[in-house]
C-alpha cells in the first residue's frame, strides 16, 4: 500500500505520520525542474504577479503530468518542483515519460516567456531506486 494514499484517506492521524515506516521503490525516475535566476525574477515584479505566474506554471506541469499518467508529484517549493514516475504508480516506460514531462516542462517555459519576462528553467531526470517517508510531526512532509 502506498503510504500517502493512507493518510489521505485518514487512516493514520498528521501527528503520527513521521512513525509509519519508510517505503522504497526501484523502478522510477525522478523529474526535478527549478526556475534559474529566480531570486532576480522576483525581486523585479510585483509579488503578486510572482505567485500568479508560478502558479500558472505548476498548474500547467500538472495538467501534462496528468496527461502523461503514473505521475507522483513530491513536492513544490518555493520555484522547484519536485515528481516521480513510476514507483509508487508503477509502470515500465517511467523513464521515457519523465523524459517526456521534462521536454514539456521546458515547452511550458519557452511559451510563457516574453521579452519582458525570461522564465528560464532546469530539468534533470534520474533514473533508479528512491526511498520515501514522512519527516517531521509538526506539518510532516512525505519526501523521497
Amino acid at each position: 500500500e502506498f503510504l500517502a494514499d493512507a493518510v489521505v484517506h485518514g487512516d493514520v492521524a498528521p501527528p503520527k505520520w513521521y512513525t509509519l515506516p519508510h517505503q522504497e521503490w526501484d523502478e522510477c525516475t525522478v523529474v526535478q525542474m527549478d526556475v534559474a535566476g529566480f531570486t532576480r525574477l522576483a525581486s523585479s515584479i510585483e509579488a503578486e504577479e510572482l505567485i500568479d505566474l508560478i502558479n500558472a506554471f505548476f498548474t500547467s506541469i500538472d495538467h501534462v503530468a496528468e496527461c502523461i499518467g503514473g505521475v507522483w508529484k513530491v513536492e513544490t517549493i518555493g520555484d522547484c518542483y519536485i515528481a516521480v514516475v513510476g514507483g509508487p504508480l508503477a509502470c515500465a516506460d517511467h523513464a521515457e515519460r519523465a523524459v517526456n514531462l521534462g521536454c514539456c516542462i521546458l515547452e511550458n517555459a519557452a511559451r510563457i516567456s516574453c521579452k519582458t519576462l525570461d522564465l528560464s528553467v532546469r530539468v534533470g531526470v534520474h533514473s533508479g531506486s528512491i526511498t520515501a517517508g514522512f519527516i517531521g510531526s509538526l506539518l510532516p512532509r512525505y519526501l523521497i
